[in-house]
């Protein structure tokens, strides 16, 4: 029954979403699923991979400027974030940049390649939701930076109340962890994301 109510939950969210293109910038694979949980082409190169917190506000504090750099690679030994890294996933880096990007789900640097670089394309910064989320070494002044980034449509889901930032979303599953964790799971109680794609458009 569960994977029957998920199926009409998708197929009701396709009919409903009419931003067909939106954009989608996350620190971690919570865009996948939004595109999943609407039936959307991948519009954005940010799939199944994820960011430690410091890097991706350095990327969205000069974003136009990094983000059609050409990727190159490093080993896990060579991150700066080695210690914290628990696997030996690959590690992109944007060219000139020490802003490093963790590919979770792929095999090759090749794959890597070849889907970043196609759903780069597709990349719309005038049709573009960015999300943020309190883990990976996340700060309080790191949620302060992106509070003030100047994308129109932005959205940062905490496990710990900040009121005093306008982006924040506060998710009390997650308040004895004090950081979320899968926070795709519960975001449509907090944030519709349909919704929000629409009013883009």
């Amino acid at each position: 029954m569960r994977k029957v109510y998920y199926a009409l939950l998708k197929w009701i969210r396709s009919l409903a979403i009419k931003n067909k293109t939106v954009t989608v910038v996350s620190n971690n694979c919570w865009g996948g699923f939004m595109y999943q949980s609407c039936k959307l082409q991948y519009h954005t190169p940010f799939i199944g991979l994820f960011m430690v917190a410091p890097d991706y506000i350095k990327l969205l504090e000069n974003f136009d400027d990094i983000i059609h750099r050409p990727l190159l690679f490093k080993r896990r030994k060579d991150s700066k974030y080695s210690d914290y890294l628990v696997k030996d996933f690959i590690i992109g880096v944007f060219e000139g940049t020490d802003i490093e990007i963790i590919f979770k789900h792929y095999h090759s640097e090749e794959e890597v390649r070849e889907k970043w670089y196609r759903r780069l394309q597709r990349l719309d910064t005038k049709n573009m939701i960015v999300k943020f989320s309190d883990s990976d070494l996340c700060t309080e002044d790191l949620i302060r930076r992106f509070d003030v980034l100047p994308f129109k449509n932005k959205i940062c889901f905490t496990g710990k109340p900040y009121p005093k930032y306008k982006s924040v979303k506060y998710m009390s599953e997650f308040k004895e962890s004090g950081h979320v964790v899968n926070e795709w799971a519960y975001s449509y109680n907090y944030y519709n994301f349909v919704r929000e794609a629409n009013k883009i458009q």
